[in-house]
């Protein structure tokens, strides 16, 4: 639920109903609107407060700060790359956060996480996905973090959808990434490393490289 709330609100900030600059409703509003308790408002908001597209002000409400882009362009260099090498990229990125977040151990943060994961999780269960799910799952891991130069070279990466990055073709790449995000929600620092490591497994490299 909580990545389809910030499917919503980006929705309403890209289509201009809530303009950059303005005021989005209180969390109560926005949960009858959306039909859902607060604390889904919440994370939702909380997520894209984090990226940069949302701005908290204490005892004024919450403001568009800029509209995201859903496919970031591209910078230089980056669309030359292979693709298999800008998926080896963003799941180190991925992979550098999850650390980063065991680490620090958050557990506001993680809570998060584990919402989208579960959703996310949940989704590739589907046969035939009616639309791409897009980058929200590994686009949230990063943006957790509150780095922001990871978060700008993750975005000005060619974009690849959270199915893409995720799903290979023998399962290792899944395995290894369900593996890195239980050993995080469980608070194994070690096992996050570990698992995580196994992200950049030659054997699920693509010929396209």
């Amino acid at each position: 639920m909580v990545a389809q709330l910030i499917d919503r609100f980006e929705d309403e900030i890209v289509s201009g109903r809530w303009a950059v600059g303005s005021r989005i409703p209180p969390e109560p509003a926005l949960a009858e609107m959306v039909g859902t308790g607060r604390n889904t408002v919440r994370e939702a908001v909380q997520v894209l407060a984090h990226s940069g597209i949302l701005e908290r002000r204490q005892g004024s409400g919450t403001y568009v700060l800029s509209p995201r882009r859903c496919m970031p362009a591209t910078a230089p260099g980056f669309g030359a790359a292979p693709p298999g090498d800008v998926r080896e990229l963003k799941r180190l990125l991925v992979y550098s956060a999850c650390v980063a977040n065991a680490m620090r151990g958050v557990t506001e943060n993680i809570e998060t996480l584990r919402r989208i994961y579960t959703e996310w999780a949940a989704s590739i269960e589907v046969i035939h996905p009616v639309a791409d799910a897009g980058d929200i799952l590994s686009r949230a891991i990063v943006v957790s973090t509150r780095n922001q130069a990871t978060l700008s070279v993750f975005d000005e990466l060619p974009y690849i959808s959270d199915r893409e990055l995720w799903i290979s073709p023998t399962g290792e790449i899944e395995r290894a990434f369900q593996g890195m995000l239980t050993a995080l929600f469980s608070g194994d620092r070690i096992a996050v490393a570990g698992e995580g490591a196994s992200l950049m497994c030659p054997a699920d490299h693509s010929p396209d490289r």
